[in-house]
Parts: C-alpha cells; structure tokens; sequence
C-alpha cells in the first residue's frame, strides 16, 4: 500500500527541518509548500498579499499533484505545508481513491514561543521575500492566526506533536511511529 505522509502545523515549528530528517532517513520524495512557493515567486513574482496567497494555493496544488503522481507509480510521499482542513481533505480524497494510507503529523506551539521564533527567523535568518508579505508584529493576529489553522481534531485523526522545543527531531518513538506507518503490512 502506498504511503503519504503529511507533515501540517504552526508556524516556525520546524516542520521542514523534520521533513528533511524523515525523507532522508527513510528515502522518502520530499515536497515542501515553501520551497515551490519561492520557486514560483522567483518566475512568476507577486505584488501584493493576495497574489502572494495565490502563490501558496499554486504550491499546494502542485504538491497535490505529486502525490498523485508518486502514488501512481507506487511511491511513497511527504509533503510538508501549514495545510488547511480542506486541503487535507483533498489529499485523503487523493489518499482514499488510489488506496494510500495517511498519516498526519500536526506541530503546535505555545503562541508565545513560536510568535518569538517566528519573527527571530524574519529579522535574522535570510528568510525569502515570498514568507514576507504577511506582517506578524502584533502577537494577538499571530495568536489568532494560529489558532484559526490548526487541523480539525475532531474530523482527523493525527499526531499531535508538541514544537516548544525541537526534541522531536531525535525522538526515536516518534520515529518507531513513522516506520510503523512506512513499513507495516495492511
């Protein structure tokens, strides 16, 4: 059986960082919202917020479909974005009619934590113009943000991984977790 696994969450809460840990370590095609997202500001450009926002809805379909590719030629597949409900949804439409297995990984973080990290990343670390467009200033929007993009526990089932610190990147029963998911016989 074919095997997705989604990596979704809050902001500046290392989901890339352990999208890159898993693909390497498992071998895994590895499809990341942001790097699409600079690809395409890069060649197409974008002016304002909403055709900034049109930049990230093209890198989520382009993610969609590499699922559906690499699920056609019976490969496994990560992808890695601050997905929204209905974009999980597509992607365990996706799952469902192909006969791939999901597994979600949701990274949550106290707003006062991530808020910091978040804009320590924007002032400090050569971030890309295209994760600019959005001012996150003012931690009560950020909070609000958040909040209002975490996944739906009650329609999904998922991990739910605590990203107040980044422990997660060498915990072996999450790992234990993923390999569980990758190599078990349904």
């Amino acid at each position: 059986m074919k095997k997705i696994i989604v990596l979704t969450g809050d902001l500046a809460c290392g989901k890339t960082t352990f999208a890159n840990i898993i693909s390497k370590k498992y071998n895994i095609d590895l499809f990341v919202k942001d790097y699409i997202k600079e690809h395409l500001a890069d060649t197409i450009g974008f002016k304002n917020r909403e055709e900034n926002r049109r930049l990230s809805i093209m890198a989520v379909n382009q993610q969609i479909e590499a699922i559906n590719k690499n699920i056609s030629e019976n490969k496994d597949i990560i992808v890695e974005a601050n997905f929204r409900d209905y974009e999980i949804d597509k992607i365990n439409e996706l799952a469902k009619k192909n006969n791939a297995k999901v597994l979600i990984i949701e990274f949550q973080g106290d707003p006062n934590i991530i808020f910091s990290r978040y804009n320590h990343r924007i002032k400090f670390e050569n971030r890309h113009p295209a994760h600019l467009s959005q001012d996150f200033s003012n931690f009560e929007e950020f909070k609000s943000y958040i909040f209002s993009n975490r996944i739906d526990s009650n329609k999904y089932d998922f991990i739910k991984i605590n990203a107040n610190n980044f422990s997660y990147q060498t915990d072996e029963k999450l790992f234990k977790t993923i390999e569980t998911f990758l190599f078990e016989e349904i």
